[in-house]
């Protein structure tokens, strides 16, 4: 049910011209010009010569595709480590490596809009939103959720992008030190527990971003 889950969602995240619905989508209507390209594309070297994206929405859908197929590939993984099956090793890698195009995309928003002006009129809509109201409403994740409110009731969205490229970071790290072997003992069994949270919290903070700036629209 969980891969069902998260193809639909990949499908939903890259559907064509739509900058995607599911991870901190419809935040770059924060900046100026917003989510669509500005006069001659982002000017920004990026970190990888895979970063084709012209626009902050495109940016953000980018990571996002990423991230999903990272964390697709990390569930069908734990389903391998539940059924004792083999493929682990080659999942496991199909994790690293989204992971760590996410990492790379979300260092590149983070530069793209350092310099970038915010746009006073989503702040307000951000600073006069009802997030105690929309929590209650949607029954999201408080503890979550609040961490969401933290940043955007104050038009910190430059930072909830230096969070996704933070967390991203983190759990590419965590793959990175993780060791598959058969029969794992406790303590790598507790990384895999560990990662599958991680992962779990950061998609609900990005999903939750995109539920307020739709919201305010």
């Amino acid at each position: 049910m969980k891969k069902i889950i998260i193809t639909i969602l990949m499908f939903l995240t890259f559907t064509p011209n739509v900058f995607g619905v599911i991870f901190g989508n419809d935040s770059c209507n924060a900046f100026k010009p917003g989510c669509l390209p500005p006069p001659g594309g982002l000017n920004m070297s990026t970190s990888t010569d895979i970063i084709t994206s012209v626009s902050l929405g495109q940016l953000i859908a980018d990571g996002a595709g990423y991230y999903l197929s990272s964390d697709s590939a990390f569930l069908s993984l734990l389903q391998k480590v539940e059924s004792q099956s083999t493929g682990i090793d080659s999942l496991y890698m199909v994790a690293l490596k989204n992971i760590s195009l996410a990492e790379s995309v979300y260092y590149d928003l983070v530069i793209a809009v350092e310099n970038m002006e915010y746009n006073k009129v989503v702040l307000e809509k951000l600073r006069a939103f009802d997030y105690e109201g929309f929590q209650l409403k949607k029954g999201l994740n408080p503890a979550v959720f609040a961490t969401v409110v933290k940043y955007l009731v104050n038009g910190n969205v430059k930072e909830v992008y230096a969070k996704f490229y933070n967390d991203t970071a983190e759990i590419h790290n965590l793959l990175e030190n993780l060791k598959l072997v058969p029969g794992m003992e406790t303590n790598e069994l507790e990384k895999l527990w560990r990662i599958n949270q991680k992962y779990f919290e950061t998609l609900l903070f990005g999903q939750y971003v995109t539920e307020v700036f739709m919201a305010i629209k």
